[in-house]
């Protein structure tokens, strides 16, 4: 769940960009507590059911130089003013750190780091502690929509029918 995030807006352009690089806020709740994490880093804060601080937990992530022409094939832009709002922005030096944030059956996170391999992330599985399970590298065109019972729930669209549909895939978490 995303809660907060960046977008590029000109009071002078009727016009928002949605920009992928931009940070926000992500959220994961579990029956006691709710975790918080802004994608520039991976740090999480925990929280009790008042919104209450408990913890947190981080971990070093070298993150990946953004560069504008990358940029540019990844947003969608359909207008000039768009154009000219975005070529007119700073860009942030890098990608934001996390790219999806999700809690388990059984209260792990799931977290996607943004790695040099555009086709690809690197998912982390880490305790509620923040201790690391496991790392794996995941294609991004499958979004892990949700994890249940060791298993990670995609949505894809079928090629033949054009429609989309929640695929499963068995995993083996190495503990």
């Amino acid at each position: 769940m995303h809660w907060g995030g960046e977008y590029l807006t000109d009071i002078n352009i009727p016009t928002v960009v949605v920009v992928r690089y931009g940070r926000t806020t992500l959220l994961a709740v579990s029956e006691e507590s709710f975790y918080t994490l802004w994608t520039e880093d991976l740090v999480v804060k925990k929280y009790d059911s008042h919104g209450n601080y408990i913890s947190a937990f981080y971990h070093p992530i070298r993150k990946k130089d953004l560069k504008r022409g990358e940029v540019m094939e990844q947003i969608s832009i359909s207008n000039d003013q768009q154009r000219h709002l975005f070529r007119n922005s700073s860009l942030p030096e890098s990608w934001p750190a996390v790219q999806h944030f999700l809690m388990d059956d059984e209260q792990r996170f799931w977290i996607s780091t943004i790695i040099d391999d555009r086709n690809n992330y690197e998912w982390w599985v880490l305790k509620d502690n923040g201790q690391l399970i496991d790392r794996f590298i995941w294609p991004r065109e499958k979004e892990i929509q949700f994890v249940k019972n060791g298993n990670i729930y995609v949505l894809e669209t079928d090629q033949k029918s054009g429609l989309d549909q929640i695929v499963r895939y068995r995993v083996n978490i190495q503990a």
